[in-house]
């Protein structure tokens, strides 16, 4: 297993006489500051390449941000790198999809696509999504994530978890699939490009009439599960393997984005499925942001975590709306 610790300590920059290459790593966010890194204010957030749809714009050590807005639930910006062109390594999630209503589905994790060695010139368009409403009925659905996009490749969104009296597969597909509600096997496929091309997802769990609970729904690194004990959400990503070699998120952006469990940043799980009745254990989210579902014991689903693209929890005992969808993220570390 190869990992690439302080690989920019070791890379030299083209033309400039062994001269060591420096790093900079970009977080773009969905929505408005909200300190997620505990930098204190937006000036400061900035300062340390964490952006958002309230940052200001202008010339930056990190490069030039010409505009930002927000609309149809997505942030889009536009951003020039300080050198005319360069090179990086990108992370994209997208938006999860919400929870379902009564033995609701888990929502789907937002697709992630990783990509080394992208050449980076000129202005960019960079487009981050937000996740996806939960059920408000059992005879409705929630929404999908949003899809995040950039540098030509799309992150898509994660699919919505079923309700009790209602799904559609269209709804469900995502770039993870949203898991299916307690009475019928449809489930959520996932429409990520596979890891070939640098996507990853997973189809949503099943479910079946003897379990009475909504399937989880699909993470970036496994299916959700359903049809025996609780519709646990897939769990998301920490790392990749391309060519034998690994590249792991949190030594290449850092201890800092995702959900951090111990000292790794998992990206993009899905979201638990919700049990009516029987005594099977808490639906769990998966690792990297997916909410939990609801049981009859524990009647508070938790949504998707921010920031990580993971799916909302699927409400059980219909005592609550299915929950919303985590957005998405676009990492990039590039040489500046």
């Amino acid at each position: 297993m190869v990992f690439i610790a302080n690989f920019a300590l070791t890379l030299q920059r083209t033309g400039l006489n062994k001269e060591n290459v420096t790093y900079q790593t970009l977080a773009f966010h969905y929505g408005s500051f909200d300190d997620s890194y505990s930098d204190g204010n937006i000036t400061t957030a900035a300062t340390n390449g964490h952006i958002y749809d309230d940052t200001p714009t202008g010339t930056y050590s990190w490069g030039t941000l010409n505009s930002t807005s927000t609309a149809s639930n997505q942030t889009t910006y536009s951003w020039a790198p300080p050198l005319p062109t360069t090179t990086g390594t990108i992370l994209m999630v997208a938006g999860g999809g919400g929870g379902g209503r009564r033995t609701g589905g888990g929502g789907g994790a937002g697709g992630l696509v990783f990509k080394l060695n992208e050449s980076i010139s000129g202005v960019q368009t960079i487009t981050i999504g937000d996740g996806g409403t939960g059920a408000t009925s059992r005879y409705n659905m929630g929404t999908q994530g949003k899809n995040t996009t950039a540098f030509g490749y799309t992150a898509i969104s994660g699919g919505t978890g079923a309700s009790d009296s209602y799904d559609n597969q269209t709804s469900m597909n995502g770039g993870s699939g949203g898991g299916a509600e307690w009475n019928v096997i449809t489930y959520g496929v996932a429409s990520q490009p596979s890891s070939s091309s640098g996507g990853y997802g997973n189809n949503g769990g099943s479910s079946n009439s003897s379990r009475i609970g909504g399937g989880g729904g699909g993470g970036a690194g496994e299916v959700g599960t359903g049809t025996s004990g609780s519709g646990f959400g897939g769990d998301g990503i920490y790392e990749v393997i391309i060519s034998d070699t690994t590249y792991n998120f949190s030594t290449i952006f850092g201890a800092t984005y995702g959900e951090i469990i111990n000292g790794e940043s998992w990206f993009a799980g899905g979201g638990g499925g919700g049990t009516f009745n029987g005594t099977h254990p808490l639906p769990i989210g998966g690792n990297g942001g997916g909410g939990d579902g609801s049981q009859i014991t524990t009647v508070t689903r938790t949504n998707g975590r921010a920031n990580t693209g993971g799916g909302g929890g699927g409400d059980g005992p219909d005592q609550t709306n299915g929950a919303i969808g985590g957005s998405g993220i676009c990492l990039i570390k590039y040489i500046v």
